[in-house]
């Protein structure tokens, strides 16, 4: 039987932890323990959030497209939509809907900054 030797680079490592540690210390800690939100429903809120307040900041309106959503998450319309609707029911997002070219619907979405995180 044939022994392997790993080597664990000490350096390395406590640099991608603090990356990984300060990255992650950017969101609240409410935020981060919120019973109220699924996992997936934290990471939708802060992106949402992030691009709100990009578009808010340049005097747009913020709409995004479910596809859209799901291509920047790793998941399907299906599951974002599911998530989308229970931050609404929660009140964490706003959304208004106003037509667009024929019969075609534009989603505008307010993103509460429940969180403080852009104080």
């Amino acid at each position: 039987m044939r022994s392997i030797k790993l080597r664990y680079n000490m350096t390395t490592s406590k640099t991608n932890q603090r990356a990984v540690d300060s990255s992650y210390e950017k969101l609240s800690k409410t935020l981060r323990q919120d019973k109220e939100l699924t996992a997936l429903q934290k990471l939708l809120y802060t992106y949402m959030l992030d691009k709100y307040m990009f578009f808010v900041s340049k005097g747009q309106e913020f709409y995004e497209s479910l596809d859209t959503l799901g291509e920047e998450l790793g998941v399907n319309r299906t599951t974002v939509h599911r998530s989308l609707e229970g931050l609404i029911q929660k009140g964490y997002v706003k959304k208004h809907t106003r037509k667009k070219k024929g019969s075609f619907l534009e989603c505008i979405y307010e993103v509460e900054d429940r969180y403080n995180l852009y104080a």
